[in-house]
């Protein structure tokens, strides 16, 4: 008898553990909804209209990639990306975004970043500190100022930056001249006539 309960204790552990790999998590919007869970490595909800997230992405923490561009959201959850240690591209472009939560990329390893296309009005000091391993990132058609661009500008992988459309008047163009690793730099429709790129190497 004992043993009978042995085995079939064992067998409600298999079929929880079973249960728990496979819960699968819901992103839905209007348009249509996205599914992940933690197998999967690109979640891709683009153009649904989604208006609102879960909490956070737990249940999936094999992201890779997660693309949310072109949505409604005007708000992310301040733990959204909690769990997700593998995340390394993070698109947001085209929403109504205005901020995200200060510590919102805390101990992140984002590589990627496209924040394109939203209402953002500052790029925060606690942005730049959580943002090391950051090799792109795109703020075009948003609200920042040349004050922002330069606190971009000295993160330390950077290679890409595209922060064009935005008014970028004052901007000290030799801020780039500090990191040799650049290799695309987007600055276009950015309000800077009459800036001096030619001490820019």
């Amino acid at each position: 008898l004992l043993l009978l309960l042995l085995l079939q204790a064992g067998f409600l552990v298999c079929s929880a553990n079973a249960q728990l790999q496979t819960q699968t998590l819901t992103i839905v919007g209007p348009g249509g909804n996205c599914s992940c869970n933690n197998a999967t490595t690109v979640l891709s909800c683009v153009g649904f209209g989604v208006t609102t997230l879960p909490a956070n992405l737990s249940l999936c923490s094999s992201l890779m990639v997660l693309d949310l561009g072109n949505n409604a959201l005007t708000a992310m959850p301040p733990r959204f990306l909690i769990g997700l240690t593998q995340l390394s591209s993070l698109i947001l472009s085209n929403n109504l975004l205005t901020g995200l939560d200060p510590g919102f990329f805390l101990n992140s390893s984002l590589e990627t970043l496209f924040l394109g296309g939203n209402r953002f009005t500052h790029f925060p000091d606690a942005w730049a500190t959580s943002l090391a391993s950051l090799k792109a990132i795109s703020m075009s058609s948003n609200n920042i100022t040349a004050q922002d661009v330069e606190k971009i500008a000295q993160l330390p992988s950077l290679t890409e930056i595209l922060v064009g459309s935005n008014n970028l008047r004052g901007l000290n163009v030799t801020i780039f001249n500090g990191n040799a690793n650049f290799y695309t730099i987007d600055l276009s429709y950015s309000q800077l006539e009459g800036v001096d790129f030619s001490n820019v190497s």
